[in-house]
């Protein structure tokens, strides 16, 4: 019975545990002067911004409360929502937030249908909220993503996030294993 128990115990574990993601392209928001607004500073990388500013820890970043995951430097929400438009569609979206209220990342379609949301797993996780910072929020196999919105606070200041990572559509179908090596 205590074996039964030790792994059912595993496997809703392993279900539990977050979806790994590989992206193709991380913004780190590392490089752009405290302050600034982020619009087009991606557009290499195939990414345009809106309503975020670039926050530094030691500068306008509380960095107590809200800690870079990486590096010095996060996006901050300057209203909602915190889009990021795509100039060709992704097929993985993820990052590392920290808010002070609840937080839904939104995923859309060519078409502006939501095809798939991310919510936080607290009411809040800065610092002092006691709930860890950096929470990954991730979304995956949901269908062409042509962008997302990141929703907190409508008047803005009520979140950041950092590492936001996202991958183009793989063009290789990997072919399915031959029946022999199943066995």
């Amino acid at each position: 019975m205590l074996r039964r128990l030790a792994s059912l115990s595993l496997l809703l574990t392993a279900l539990a545990a977050p979806k790994a993601f590989a992206f193709g392209a991380v913004l780190t928001f590392e490089g752009i002067a405290d302050g600034t607004a982020l619009t087009s500073q991606y557009s290499g990388q195939g990414v345009t911004i809106s309503n975020a500013t670039a926050l530094s820890a030691g500068i306008s970043l509380n960095d107590f409360e809200f800690p870079p995951h990486s590096g010095t430097s996060v996006l901050a929400d300057q209203g909602v929502p915190v889009s990021l438009q795509f100039a060709s569609g992704i097929s993985d979206f993820g990052g590392y937030f920290t808010y002070i209220e609840a937080f839904t990342v939104i995923a859309y379609d060519a078409l502006n249908n939501d095809i798939g949301e991310a919510h936080s797993a607290f009411s809040s996780n800065y610092t002092s909220s006691g709930n860890p910072t950096n929470e990954f929020l991730g979304l995956s196999g949901i269908g062409l993503i042509d962008h997302v919105n990141l929703v907190g606070n409508p008047q803005g200041g009520s979140f950041t996030a950092d590492d936001i990572g996202f991958s183009a559509p793989s063009s290789v179908t990997p072919e399915p294993p031959a029946i022999g090596y199943l066995a």
